[in-house]
């Protein structure tokens, strides 16, 4: 059949078809390489943001709030240090919290965030109350009210924000199984495509070269015993 066809028609053939072969392992690397920069995007942008705003406003609220009471209870601070820490972490908070509703949140995360809501309105009240103690330098109260009505306030938020933080990670992680899951396909698409490239580019190959080669081996004449002989 490939006798009736040029030989510049069956090289051109030849390379067209390495070529494409080229391209269809390029496309799917290209494909998969895409895959996981979208599911690393998403983990970057839904989860790991989400969970250090989390994981910021959590330690303003139980570590820096909390244990700036209790510092200047105990001594270790003074009224004014203490006042500026908390009016530091309220701002923090402030500034972490808009951040953290501008994220884009599944059905499961914004219920979750609108059960925050009231709880850290309460836990914000409280600290607004402790504020005011800080302001008055206050002993008494402030012991009173680290013993009886602070962690009342804090805990239940802390928790909330604590389940939060546990479903932004199993999202991050339901995003590495689908990544790689992608990419295990991927794989096996490539590794088929260039075993399948190879047998059938070898196979075409010395097709187009048994074609090429073969009229001119037929075609050389045998010498003659007289040629010979002279």
């Amino acid at each position: 059949m490939l006798q009736n066809v040029s030989v510049g028609t069956r090289l051109y053939g030849l390379t067209f078809f390495l070529s494409s072969l080229l391209a269809v392992i390029g496309f799917t690397g290209l494909h998969s390489a895409g895959r996981a920069l979208e599911a690393l995007d998403s983990v970057y942008r839904d989860n790991t943001i989400h969970l250090k705003n989390l994981k910021v406003i959590a330690d303003m609220y139980a570590v820096d709030i909390v244990d700036t009471s209790h510092k200047v209870r105990n001594g270790n601070l003074r009224w004014h240090e203490g006042r500026a820490n908390v009016d530091r972490a309220v701002s923090t908070i402030d500034t972490t919290w808009k951040q953290l509703l501008q994220i884009r949140l599944d059905a499961d995360e914004k219920k979750l965030v609108d059960e925050l809501i009231p709880l850290k309105n309460a836990a914000d009240a409280a600290v607004a109350q402790l504020t005011g103690i800080l302001k008055i330098e206050d002993y008494t109260a402030l012991t009173q009210f680290t013993v009886s009505d602070l962690y009342l306030a804090i805990d239940p938020l802390s928790e909330k924000l604590n389940r939060l933080t546990n479903l932004q990670l199993k999202g991050a992680e339901k995003e590495y199984v689908a990544g790689t899951a992608t990419y295990r396909k991927n794989k096996t698409i490539s590794i088929t495509a260039m075993l399948l490239g190879i047998v059938m580019g070898a196979f075409f190959s010395f097709g187009i070269v048994r074609s090429i080669t073969r009229p001119l081996t037929t075609g050389v004449e045998r010498p003659t015993d007289w040629q010979m002989a002279t």
